[in-house]
């Protein structure tokens, strides 16, 4: 491969010019900035705000069996994050697992995935851990 150096100037420029382009490309929640996705959502538990969880998580969201649009997701959400949970959210480490982020935090495991483009909170499940 050539050295930028030995390259004609026309291709330098386009070179320079797309590397540019790419340092200015919008930053979305998916691929790598898992971490943002996760500060705004952990900052959404402790304040408490339902509204904005139901913003960060993929609906309608698998719950007893149905979908639950927003409305039904709000009236969930004191069930499903309650006060233990929330603080277990706040400081427990994700894990990557097949293209998915995993929090596991007794008695559930929350499942975090790119949802066109942002990641969003994908479903719950029982922690077979914490069954046990």
């Amino acid at each position: 491969m050539p050295q930028l150096a030995t390259l004609p100037i026309s291709h330098r420029c386009l070179f320079m010019a797309l590397l540019a382009m790419g340092c200015h490309a919008p930053i979305s929640h998916a691929g790598a900035d898992f971490s943002g996705f996760l500060a705004d959502f952990r900052h959404a538990l402790a304040v408490n705000d339902g509204a904005r969880v139901a913003a960060l998580t993929r609906l309608p969201f698998l719950y007893e069996g149905r979908g639950r649009d927003r409305a039904a997701f709000l009236a969930i959400y004191p069930q499903l994050f309650n006060a233990p949970v929330r603080r277990c959210l706040a400081r427990a480490q994700p894990i990557a697992e097949d293209g998915a982020q995993v929090i596991f935090c007794s008695p559930y495991a929350f499942y975090f995935r790119p949802v066109q483009g942002s990641w969003r909170l994908v479903e719950f499940a029982a922690d077979g851990e914490a069954v046990r």
